[in-house]
C-alpha cells in the first residue's frame, strides 16, 4: 500500500558508488525489522483519530527507522519485491504520508498491471524502496518541502483523511518528535538529497515550483529527455498552477474528500480539502512564534554539516 499510480510524473535514486556497495543490504528483505512505535506523541494521535478505514503509524521499520502503519506489515515482501520497470518515473515527496499510500485497494497490484511507461508515486524512503530501484534505475523526481508548512498540511489532510480531532499543538508535537508515518522527516529528506547528483534523480522543491513553476517545468523536461515549444510551455504552467489542479476533478479527489468527511462524521470546512491553500508560509497564520522557534532550532540541528538548505532544490 506504499506505492500509488498516479497521473503524475517522477523519481527516486540513489548514490550508484556508494550503491554499489549496499544495495545488497539494502535489497535484503531479511534485513528489515517491524517494531511497535512506543512514543507517548504517537499515542495520542492514535487515540484522538477515528478514522474506520485510514490507520495511524503504528510500527517503525529498522532499518531505516521510518514509521508506518499497520497495513504495512501485509506488503512488506510484495513492496521489496515490485518489479521496477526502466522507463518507470517515480516521483516522491518528503510530505510526510499521503492518504493515497493507504487506499483500501491493492494498489501495488495496479501499478504492477500498468503499461508502460508507468508515472508512480510514494513517499517512501531510500532504504524502503523495491530492490530493482538500485538496479533499474529508473527516473526519480524528489519534491521537498519546507518543514512548517508541510507539518501544517499534514495536519490538516490527518482530519481529513484520519478522522483527527486532537489539537494542533498536539499533532505538531509528534511532528518533532518524527513519530508520525513516513518519519523522520529530516533523515527522508537529506537521504534523497545525497542522491541528487545521480543521473536518473532530480531534486525538486515545492518553494522551486511555486515560485517559478515555468523554470521548474524546463528543468524536468531537460531530465526526462522532452522538449517543448513555448506555448505548450505556457499551457502546462496553466494547467500545473495550483487553481487549476485545485478546480480538476481528477486531482483534488472531491469525491472521496467528501466521503470521508460523512464517514468521520465531521463539519464540512475550508480546511477540509484535499488541495487546500497551496501556499509558501502559510504555517504563519497558524503557528506562535515559540513553535516556529521550536521548528527552526529542530531544522537547523538536523540540517547541521548537510548542505542544504530549506527550500533548495539541485542545480541543473
Amino acid at each position: 500500500m506504499a506505492i500509488y499510480s498516479g497521473p503524475t510524473a517522477s523519481l527516486v535514486l540513489t548514490d550508484s558508488s556508494k550503491l554499489a556497495s549496499d544495495s545488497q543490504h539494502l535489497g535484503d528483505k531479511m534485513s528489515q525489522s517491524l517494531v511497535d512505535l512506543v512514543n507517548p506523541a504517537a499515542d495520542k494521535i492514535l487515540q484522538r483519530s477515528c478514522s474506520p478505514t485510514y490507520p495511524v503509524g503504528s510500527l517503525v521499520v529498522q532499518p531505516p527507522g521510518c514509521v508506518h502503519t499497520k497495513l504495512y506489515r501485509d506488503y512488506v515482501d510484495e513492496i521489496r519485491e515490485f518489479e521496477v520497470r526502466e522507463d518507470d518515473i517515480w516521483i516522491v515527496f518528503s510530505t510526510i504520508a499521503n492518504v493515497l499510500d493507504e487506499m483500501p485497494y491493492d494498489s501495488i497490484t495496479l501499478a504492477s498491471k500498468m503499461k508502460s511507461p508507468r508515472i508512480l508515486k510514494t513517499h517512501l524512503p531510500v532504504q524502503m524502496l523495491p530492490k530493482e530501484v538500485w538496479t533499474k534505475k529508473p527516473k526519480i523526481i524528489y519534491v521537498s518541502r519546507n518543514p512548517k508548512d508541510a507539518a501544517v498540511s499534514y495536519y490538516h489532510h490527518h482530519r481529513l483523511w484520519n478522522g483527527y480531532v486532537g489539537s494542533f499543538e498536539e499533532f505538531m508535537e509528534a511532528f518533532l518528535e518524527d513519530a508520525l508515518v513516513y518519519s523522520p522527516f529530516w533523515d527522508h529528506v537529506l537521504d534523497y538529497w545525497e542522491k541528487r547528483d545521480e543521473h536518473n534523480v532530480l531534486f525538486n522543491s515545492y518553494e522551486g515550483m511555486k515560485k517559478n513553476l515555468k523554470s521548474v517545468i524546463l528543468k524536468t523536461c531537460k531530465f526526462l529527455g522532452k522538449s517543448y515549444t513555448n506555448d505548450e510551455v505556457e499551457s502546462l504552467s496553466d494547467h500545473l498552477s495550483f487553481n487549476s489542479m485545485k478546480d480538476n476533478p481528477s486531482v483534488n479527489l472531491e469525491f472521496f474528500t467528501k466521503q470521508e468527511i460523512e464517514r468521520n462524521n465531521m463539519e464540512e470546512t475550508k480546511d477540509l480539502k484535499f488541495i487546500r491553500q497551496g501556499e509558501i508560509g502559510g504555517w504563519k497564520k497558524v503557528m506562535s512564534l515559540e513553535l516556529a522557534a521550536r521548528f527552526d532550532a529542530w531544522t537547523a540541528e538536523k540540517l547541521d554539516g548537510s548542505g542544504y538548505e530549506v527550500g533548495m532544490a539541485a542545480v541543473d
